[in-house]
């Protein structure tokens, strides 16, 4: 195993633990969660060009490309836009943007009101041009 994998691996653990009690009580800000969310997976209508790039654009935040491990699939209830469905064993890399920003944390409320019922907001392991991984939040499809 590639030292890559390992830390992806190790960062899944880590992704699921946090996803399952999101999912089970809902989002509850922990010391170790604030860490991840200046960081944002963008691979759709929010990436800069796109036509809802106008949902981060107020914020002052910095692009970096990246990859993440999944399938996109046509999302069928909105608008046909692109969804991602994370799958860490038969996925394949996606190519993705990454949106950091220190400000994040108090938007969340209004970009998952964007983003709608259809999709839910998780963590997961990211791989960054350099190599280097760590975790972030990507909206995926229910």
């Amino acid at each position: 195993m590639s030292q890559q994998q390992s830390c992806n691996a190790s960062l899944q653990t880590l992704a699921d633990t946090i996803n399952q009690q999101r999912i089970e009580v809902g989002y509850c800000p922990s010391e170790e969660l604030m860490s991840y969310d200046r960081y944002l997976v963008v691979y759709a209508s929010l990436a800069p060009g796109a036509v809802n790039q106008h949902i981060l654009e107020p914020l002052d935040g910095s692009w970096s490309k990246a990859t993440v491990v999944g399938e996109l699939v046509e999302n069928k209830v909105d608008n046909h836009w692109a969804a991602m469905c994370l799958k860490t064993e038969q996925g394949t890399d996606i190519e993705v943007q990454l949106f950091t920003c220190d400000q994040l944390a108090e938007h969340w409320n209004e970009i998952d009101a964007f983003e709608g019922d259809s999709y839910r907001r998780l963590l997961t392991p990211i791989t960054l041009q350099d190599g280097s991984c760590l975790l972030a939040n990507i909206y995926t499809l229910k």
